[in-house]
């Protein structure tokens, strides 16, 4: 856009005490936003500190691979989605689609596979069917799903990756994965204690969600003269 252009676009002010009022009202919704976004961000910092000292190897606790602890990894085959089926679709970034059959109905870990997303470890639980372009982990009697998971993220998979062209994660290269897991009580308190502060930050975000919709409407009202 060149300045003739940018300088010609029609706006509408109205008096200044009443686009004071509008600033007022608009920078409120921003204060609210702005605290709720620190919120969140005091809430991931003081989970990634939690998962550091969580999940750090203690005295008693197994050295294991994870193909060991796991009945099996293998891909996903699902290559038809839509935005309105009864089941979930996952793939590489969470949630990509839905679709009208399931073909797995048992609660799982899901690392991305393939591409830019590879390495990114999300949970599936239900009934769902996941994309061609991303793992399942499916765990074991010997190891807790959520602790799985959060394990995993602690890991950081993205630095296993390889390839020159595409990035890549194998079912191989996961199976061989050195993993320690402490006795099932423990990695159940662990667990919880990470989902808690999980729910906090979802429970934030849908509040950080709600004002931003409220802004929202607030500035087609007061910006367009209602």
């Amino acid at each position: 856009m060149n300045q003739t252009a940018f300088r010609n676009i029609p706006v509408s002010i109205p008096s200044l005490p009443a686009q004071r009022r509008i600033a007022a009202i608009l920078a409120s919704a921003d204060k609210v936003i702005t605290a709720t976004q620190k919120t969140i961000a005091k809430y991931k910092q003081m989970k990634q500190g939690m998962m550091e000292d969580l999940l750090k190897p203690k005295d008693g606790w197994k050295m294991v691979r994870l193909g060991e602890c796991c009945e099996d990894i293998f891909s996903g085959r699902n290559t038809k989605r839509n935005d309105f089926g009864k089941y979930i679709v996952f793939g590489s970034t969470g949630i990509i689609g839905y679709s009208e059959t399931y073909e797995y109905d048992f609660d799982s870990v899901l690392v991305a596979r393939v591409g830019a997303n590879a390495g990114l470890v999300n949970i599936a639980r239900g009934l769902y069917d996941v994309s061609d372009n991303t793992l399942i982990i499916k765990f074991g009697k010997n190891i807790f799903l959520d602790y799985l998971y959060y394990l995993l993220i602690q890991m950081n998979l993205n630095q296993y990756i390889f390839g020159s062209g595409q990035p890549l994660v194998t079912a191989g290269l996961l199976k061989n994965l050195e993993i320690f897991i402490p006795d099932l009580a423990e990695q159940r308190r662990i667990s919880t204690i990470l989902s808690g502060i999980d729910s906090k930050i979802a429970a934030e975000e849908k509040v950080l969600e709600k004002y931003k919709q409220i802004k929202k409407g607030l500035m087609e009202k007061l910006l367009n003269g209602k």
